[in-house]
C-alpha cells in the first residue's frame, strides 16, 4: 500500500504533466490555427494535448540506460566524419563568413590593432586576430570558429558514449545538432555570442561529469586545466558571463565542502585575473572600456519606449528628457515592441543614457508604478524570445553570394528548406527558441523528481539558467544569438535528467524540514518562518480578492479591501492553528478566535490607513499600495499574536 505522501506526489506530478501538456499543445496549435478550420482546429488541439501528455508522462517515468558501455576509440572517426561533413556543408553555404556590425567592428580592430573592450577583446584576439595571422581573410576566422565548435562536438560524442548512450543513439543526437538549420547558420556567424554559447555548452558537460563522479573528475590535473579554461571562456567571451561562473563556483564550494578551498581559490583567482586584465593591463595597452551603463538598459529602454508609444509618459520633464534623445515622431517611427536596437542605432543613445542614467531610471520607476499594465506588457514583449514558445524569431537575414559558394546550389537549397519549414507548423518545433527553455525547465523538473534533496544534481543547470535570468534583465532585442546557449544546452540536459535514477530523500534535510514545518514548537524564529508561508497564502487570497472585486466587479477599492481582508483573516486563522501556533493555550476556541479577530480588526484599520495613504496621498498604484500595506500589517499581526499568547499563558 502506497503512503499518503507518495500519493500526493503522484497527484502533483499528474497535475503538472497535464498543465505542461495543455500549455505546450495549446500555444503550438493556436499559432498554427490558420492551417485548420474551426472543427479541425479543435480536434488537432485535443489530439495534441493527449500526445504531449503521453510523451511527458513517459519521459517522466523513463530512465535512460547505456546498453553498450564498451567504447572504442575508432568510433571517434565516425563522429569526426559527421561533424566535418555537417560543418563543411555550412561553410559551403555561407562561404566565406556571416558577419554582423559587431563582427565588422571586431575585424576592424584586429586589422588596425586598436582595440575596444565593448566587444570582449579576448574574443577579438582569439577569433579574429589569431586566424588573420595565418591568412588575412574572413574565411580564416570562419574555419577557426568551425574547428572550435567541431572540437567541442567531438568531445560531446565521447562524453555521450562514456556516460549515457550507445553508438546509434550517439549518432542520432549528433545529427540532431549538426543538421539543425539554426546550427548550420549560426556556426558561420562571427559573433562573440557563438563562442560564448559553445563554451557554456562545454561547461555544462564538465559540470555533469563532476556531479556524476561526486567531484572526483576534478582530481585529474588535465581536467582541472580544462575546467579553468572553460571558466575563463565564459567569463571573457561575454561580459555578463562572470555572473554565471561566479554563481556556479559559489554553489560548488557550498555543496562540495571537502573541495571548498579549491573552488574558493579558483573563484578569487578568476575575479582577480578579470580585475587586473580589465584594469591595469587594458589601461596600459590603451584598450577602451565596455559600453558603460547604457549596455544595462535594454529592458528599461524597451519598457520606456512602450509606455511612451502608448502616451503614458506625459510629465513635462520626462518628455523633455526623452526628446533630448529623439523627437516623439522618431520614437514612433523607430518603435519596435521586440527590440530597442532600431532606435538605439539611429540615435546617440549610449552617450545620452550614460549621461542621464539616474534620471532615466527615475523616469522608468515613476511611470512604471503609475502604469503597471503597460510596464509589464513592455517587459513581456522584449523578453518574449527567451520564454515564449508560441512564435519563431528569425535570426539575421543573409544574402548568399554565389560567386564565393563552393557548392553552387547548396545555399539555395538551404533557403528553400528553411522557407518550407517556416510556412508550416514544423516551424514551432525546429525554429522555436522558447521550446529550448521549455525542454530545460522540463528536465529540471525531472531532476527534482528523481534527485529530491540531493542538491548537487541540480548543478548542471546553473550556467544556462543563470545566463537566461541575466538576459531577462539585459536583453535589447529578439535575436537568437542572445539565447543560443539555451538551444544547444537543452539536449544534453534532457539526456542527463533521463539518465538519473530515483534517489531517496536526504535524511538530515528531511529532519530539518520536519522541525521547520511539522513538529510543534515555541521557537519564535521557526514560528516566524512558518508564519511567512501562512501569511503568503493569506496575502494571495487577500490581494487576489481585492483585484477581483475592484477591477472586475468595479467596487470601490476601500470596500473591496474590507471584504478581501476578512477572507484573508479567516484563511490566516485556520492555517495558523494548523501550522504556526499549534499548542493549546488553555482557552476556548471561541475566545481564541475573538483574540484573532481583535488583532485582525486592528490590522484591517492599519491596512486601510496604509492603503489610503499610499494610494490617495502618495499617488501609488493601488495594487502596489496593497502589497506594501500587507507587508507592514503582516509584521503587526505576528508580533501581536505572539505577545498576546505569552500574556494568556
Amino acid at each position: 500500500m502506497k503512503s499518503r505522501s507518495n500519493k500526493k506526489n503522484q497527484v502533483g506530478e499528474k497535475v503538472l504533466s497535464a498543465f505542461l501538456a495543455f500549455y505546450f499543445s495549446f500555444v503550438t496549435v493556436y499559432n498554427a490555427n490558420s492551417y485548420f478550420k474551426v472543427f479541425g482546429f479543435l480536434i488537432i488541439c485535443v489530439l495534441s494535448f493527449f500526445i504531449f501528455l503521453f510523451v511527458i508522462r513517459k519521459l517522466s517515468d523513463y530512465e535512460l540506460v547505456n546498453t553498450n558501455k564498451e567504447f572504442k576509440k575508432r568510433e571517434l572517426f565516425i563522429y569526426f566524419f559527421i561533424i566535418v561533413v555537417g560543418l563543411g556543408f555550412s561553410l559551403s553555404i555561407f562561404y566565406p563568413a556571416l558577419m554582423s556590425p559587431d563582427s565588422y567592428s571586431q575585424w576592424e580592430q584586429a586589422q588596425t590593432n586598436i582595440y575596444s573592450n565593448w566587444h570582449p577583446t579576448v574574443h577579438t584576439l582569439l577569433f579574429f586576430k589569431l586566424p588573420s595571422l595565418i591568412y588575412n581573410g574572413s574565411i580564416s576566422c570562419s574555419v577557426f570558429q568551425l574547428v572550435f565548435i567541431g572540437s567541442i562536438l567531438l568531445y560531446f560524442t565521447y562524453f555521450l558514449r562514456k556516460r549515457f548512450l550507445n553508438i546509434k543513439q550517439t549518432i542520432f543526437v549528433l545529427l540532431l545538432i549538426v543538421l539543425n538549420p539554426i546550427t548550420l547558420k549560426l556556426s558561420m556567424y562571427l559573433w562573440k555570442d557563438i563562442a560564448f554559447s559553445w563554451t557554456m555548452f562545454l561547461g555544462t558537460l564538465f559540470v555533469i561529469n563532476i556531479v556524476l563522479t561526486k567531484g572526483v573528475w576534478l582530481d585529474k590535473i588535465s581536467n582541472k586545466f580544462l575546467f579553468v579554461l572553460m571558466c575563463l571562456g565564459v567569463m571573457l567571451f561575454r561580459h555578463n558571463g562572470i555572473v554565471s561562473i561566479g554563481l556556479l563556483l559559489l554553489l560548488m564550494m557550498i555543496i562540495y565542502r571537502d573541495k571548498w578551498k579549491t573552488f574558493l581559490f579558483l573563484l578569487l583567482g578568476l575575479f582577480a585575473f578579470r580585475f587586473i586584465l580589465y584594469g591595469p593591463i587594458y589601461n596600459s595597452l590603451g584598450i577602451d572600456k565596455t559600453g558603460g551603463k547604457s549596455e544595462m538598459m535594454g529592458v528599461v529602454s524597451s519598457q520606456i519606449a512602450y509606455m511612451y508609444h502608448n502616451n503614458d509618459i506625459t510629465d513635462k520633464d520626462d518628455v523633455m528628457l526623452l526628446t533630448e534623445l529623439a523627437p516623439k515622431d522618431k520614437w514612433e517611427e523607430k518603435y519596435n515592441p521586440l527590440s530597442f536596437n532600431v532606435l538605439k542605432w539611429d540615435t546617440d543613445f549610449n552617450n545620452w543614457a550614460d549621461k542621464n542614467f539616474s534620471k532615466i531610471m527615475k523616469l522608468w520607476l515613476k511611470n512604471g508604478v503609475r502604469h503597471p499594465k503597460d510596464f509589464i506588457i513592455g517587459y513581456i514583449n522584449i523578453t518574449s524570445p527567451i520564454w515564449n514558445i508560441k512564435d519563431d524569431y528569425e535570426f539575421r537575414d543573409t544574402t548568399i553570394n554565389n560567386n564565393y559558394s563552393i557548392v553552387a546550389k547548396s545555399g539555395y537549397k538551404y533557403n528553400q528548406f528553411c522557407d518550407v519549414i517556416s510556412h508550416n507548423p514544423l516551424k514551432y518545433i525546429l525554429f522555436n527558441f522558447g521550446l529550448s527553455l521549455f525542454v530545460i525547465v522540463f528536465s529540471f523538473l525531472l531532476v527534482i523528481k528523481k534527485a529530491k534533496t540531493n542538491f548537487d544534481k541540480y548543478l548542471p543547470f546553473v550556467l544556462v539558467l543563470s545566463n537566461t535570468l541575466v538576459i531577462m534583465f539585459l536583453i535589447t532585442g529578439g535575436e537568437v544569438r542572445f539565447i543560443y546557449s539555451q538551444v544547444i544546452c537543452s539536449l544534453p540536459l534532457l539526456i542527463y535528467a533521463l539518465s538519473l535514477k530515483n534517489e531517496r530523500y536526504n535524511k538530515e534535510f528531511s529532519l530539518v524540514c520536519k522541525k521547520l514545518f511539522v513538529d510543534e514548537t515555541e521557537n519564535s524564529l521557526i514560528q516566524f518562518i512558518r508564519y511567512v508561508f501562512v501569511g503568503g497564502i493569506a496575502a494571495v487570497v487577500n490581494i487576489g480578492t481585492l483585484y477581483l472585486l475592484t477591477d472586475l466587479l468595479s467596487l470601490y477599492y476601500i470596500l473591496s479591501n474590507v471584504i478581501a481582508f476578512t477572507l484573508g483573516l479567516i484563511v490566516n486563522y485556520v492555517l495558523s492553528k494548523k501550522v504556526v501556533f499549534t499548542k493549546e493555550v488553555g482557552i476556548s476556541k471561541y475566545k481564541e478566535f475573538i483574540i484573532y479577530t481583535i488583532i485582525g480588526v486592528l490590522g484591517l484599520l492599519f491596512d486601510t490607513l496604509f492603503l489610503w495613504i499610499f494610494t490617495d496621498k502618495m499617488s501609488i498604484f493601488y495594487m502596489l499600495s496593497k502589497i506594501l500595506s500587507t507587508i507592514l500589517v503582516f509584521i503587526w499581526n505576528f508580533g501581536a499574536r505572539k505577545v498576546l499568547y505569552k500574556i494568556i499563558k
